[in-house]
């Protein structure tokens, strides 16, 4: 990561504010070094702004630099080989039991990813249909818009309604009608 970094010419502090412009968050010089030297853990949308900012592939971000001849584990030092594109690779494949259980790790994950998804939908529906009783929404969906994390109805007045559906006539009536004529 930090090659790459420093190939396309940005401090750790540039590719901070680069990030925190798509990930809406702060990302300070020192979390950009962290992640460098490996102690940081990453969310996916991290990793995807990462590799977009840096101007490289996503799975780029998960090779050790050329230069590495062991990556350090939890359970201690594993050392690398590079591959015909002189990537570096594990030097022992992986076994079936091994490969299921990623498989397994994987699939939870994307369970849990859609459970969260399926989670926000529901909100959702719960919001309008809540905006719909308090008389607040049209009866059939409409455009809404996030505040604070909560989801609020757009508001429209009767003038703009019928402009928005195309009959002056009625947008004309409606503003007489106010203006006291």
């Amino acid at each position: 990561m930090k090659e790459a970094r420093e190939a396309a010419h940005l401090s750790q502090a540039e590719l901070g504010q680069r990030l925190e412009s798509l990930l809406g968050k702060k990302w300070w010089a020192q979390a950009v070094s962290a992640a460098e030297k490996g102690r940081r853990e990453f969310t996916v949308e991290e990793l995807v702004a990462l590799a977009l900012c840096l101007d490289m592939k996503i799975q780029d971000l998960f090779w050790p630099p050329d230069n590495v001849d062991e990556i350090e584990f939890p359970a201690g030092p594993h050392p690398v080989r590079a591959d015909s594109d002189g990537r570096p690779q594990p030097t022992r494949e992986p076994g079936p039991e091994e490969l299921l259980d990623a498989i397994r790790r994987t699939t939870d994950a994307l369970a849990e990813e859609v459970r969260a998804m399926r989670d926000r939908i529901q909100q959702m529906e719960r919001t309008l249909d809540e905006a719909r009783k308090a008389g607040r929404a049209r009866r059939e969906p409409g455009e809404v818009r996030e505040v604070g994390g909560q989801l609020i109805p757009v508001r429209r007045s009767r003038a703009a309604k019928a402009i928005r559906a195309g009959s002056k006539s009625r947008s004309k009536r409606v503003i007489r009608k106010k203006g006291g004529q």
